[in-house]
């Protein structure tokens, strides 16, 4: 595969935040779940979990032992109490703007509570950054276009390359741009939506840079111009356009994302006035940028056609989205869609199809990595 190219749809992961901004005391079972914010001491007991990338601001206490300081960044998920103790006193300090930590962070070590004894196991671990992060930081899965994916996202295709490599008769025949691909549809799939063939035999690109992603991905003020012109040059016509668009109705983007809609002079006029008084609610003045608000309002765990709906009643996060509506050109799509669940899903797959067969790499440029999140 290229550089970056459109075939490495985002695995799309759903998440939700929840803000805390006073001292918490969360209790039994106290969920909290991806993209969960802590801005205040917190303390934590049985069961609580720590979901996908949670920030945890000032000090926090999980358990009796365990104190995470000032923006801990948690890459997995973990069960930190209950039938699990904690047996090492971990502090956490650094973090890097990206997210990320520029330095390789060891495993905590959980002790579960089982009849056989008391086996250390590696349940959670901090995402590991790759050598290449050393170098500036210059790797795509960095760039500013891809923080907002969940790290366990990339993690999950890293860990099902190993899965398949542990096979004998698999080792280094799927490329990691081909389980990307797959596991995309298999999302998509287990969120309520279409379940699809896909066409497999793809090759992982030798390089990776931000450089090569920045600008190949439609940015959330385009218009509907600016859209059929970067879908096009890869190919796509603008019913794929707008078919691809309503991956958004699924996944999570940032308070910074949508600044300029909501605040400012005055509202954007295409933005219903409801939801607009909602998102500013979720992302007030001066609020933490990183805060993540729901793509779709509505049924944002479902791969369904709400994002249409959700387009006619001026309910579409980006204007990029809302564009679809307002514009005479896409209206129609979006209206038809909107009623007509079937035509819908027979146009994703048929984009998805097509996006999936752009910039391909074959084995006189390509390789298949052994590390999907380094370079042979």
């Amino acid at each position: 595969m290229d550089d970056f190219n459109a075939s490495e749809f985002p695995l799309i992961l759903f998440c939700f935040m929840a803000c805390l901004g006073r001292p918490a005391y969360l209790g039994q079972r106290a969920y909290l779940g991806q993209q969960a914010y802590l801005s205040r001491p917190v303390y934590l007991i049985r069961w609580a979990y720590l979901g996908r990338w949670a920030y945890l601001d000032q000090k926090t206490c999980v358990g009796r032992r365990v104190c995470l300081s000032r923006r801990a960044y948690l890459g997995r998920p973990a069960y930190l109490g209950g039938r699990t103790s904690i047996d090492r006193r971990i502090s956490i300090s650094r973090q890097t703007s990206e997210g990320l930590f520029d330095h390789t962070l060891e495993v905590l070590i959980l002790y579960p509570k089982i009849s056989s004894g008391r086996k250390p196991i590696k349940y959670f671990r901090m995402w590991k950054s790759h050598p290449e992060y050393e170098k500036k930081n210059t790797r795509g899965m960095v760039t500013g276009d891809n923080l907002s994916l969940a790290g366990d996202g990339f993690d999950t295709v890293i860990k099902a390359k190993a899965a398949v490599d542990a096979v004998p008769s698999c080792k280094n025949k799927v490329s990691c741009a081909d389980i990307l691909t797959m596991a995309t549809r298999d999302v998509v799939a287990l969120a309520g939506g279409p379940s699809y063939a896909v066409e497999l035999g793809r090759f992982d690109g030798k390089t990776s840079t931000a450089s090569s992603v920045n600008g190949k991905l439609p940015k959330g003020s385009f218009n509907v111009d600016q859209l059929n012109s970067m879908f096009k040059a890869n190919g796509l016509s603008q019913a794929d356009m707008v078919a691809l668009s309503a991956a958004h109705t699924l996944g999570f983007s940032h308070c910074s994302q949508i600044t300029s809609r909501i605040w400012g002079s005055k509202v954007d006029s295409t933005l219903n006035s409801t939801y607009a008084k909602q998102l500013q609610a979720m992302c007030p003045r001066n609020v933490d940028p990183r805060i993540a608000i729901n793509m779709d309002p509505n049924t944002p765990r479902t791969f369904d056609n709400m994002y249409y709906k959700n387009l006619q009643q001026k309910k579409g996060l980006f204007t990029s989205d809302q564009v679809l509506f307002e514009d005479s050109r896409t209206r129609p799509t979006v209206n038809a869609w909107a009623t007509n669940t079937n035509a819908f899903n027979n146009a994703f797959i048929s984009a998805m199809t097509k996006l999936g067969r752009v910039g391909v790499k074959n084995s006189q440029n390509g390789n298949i990595r052994i590390n999907c999140g380094a370079f042979n």
